[in-house]
């Protein structure tokens, strides 16, 4: 214990540098984003890629990291002339109030002014309570 004695010790509680509510908003904000920039490359006829590390066996059971294309799932579509576009925490739809769950706009480029409106909505936590209702099932 003559060790222990030199030091200076005190009981405290490890705290988390972002709550629960703040993660959950930083996720959509960032798929939000994500789906922007797919967007733009699909009006300019472009593809839109991001890499992802991934590890794979070989024949011999050899495990190796390698890239790979990270599948993104497209929250918008085209339908009726309309551009459409659902907004997601994981894979579950976010109700938009008055039992809204999509952002209709008529072009792609209105889109993607739109998805910056969202972006700023849910940093102002306009969709925490969507957000928390579809987290918690």
């Amino acid at each position: 214990m003559v060790f222990m004695q030199q030091l200076k010790t005190a009981k405290k509680q490890r705290v988390d540098a972002v709550d629960v509510v703040t993660k959950r908003r930083n996720n959509v904000i960032d798929n939000l984003v994500e789906q922007k920039a797919v967007l733009q490359g699909d009006l300019a006829g472009e593809e839109y890629t991001v890499q992802k590390y991934v590890w794979v066996a070989d024949d011999e059971g050899n495990k190796q990291r390698v890239q790979r294309n990270k599948h993104i799932r497209r929250w918008y579509w085209q339908q009726d002339g309309e551009w459409l576009l659902q907004l997601r925490y994981g894979v579950k739809q976010l109700d938009l109030g008055k039992g809204t769950n999509t952002v209709v706009a008529k072009t792609g480029e209105q889109l993607a002014q739109d998805i910056d409106s969202c972006v700023k909505a849910v940093e102002a936590g306009e969709l925490d309570k969507a957000i928390e209702l579809v987290a918690t099932r």
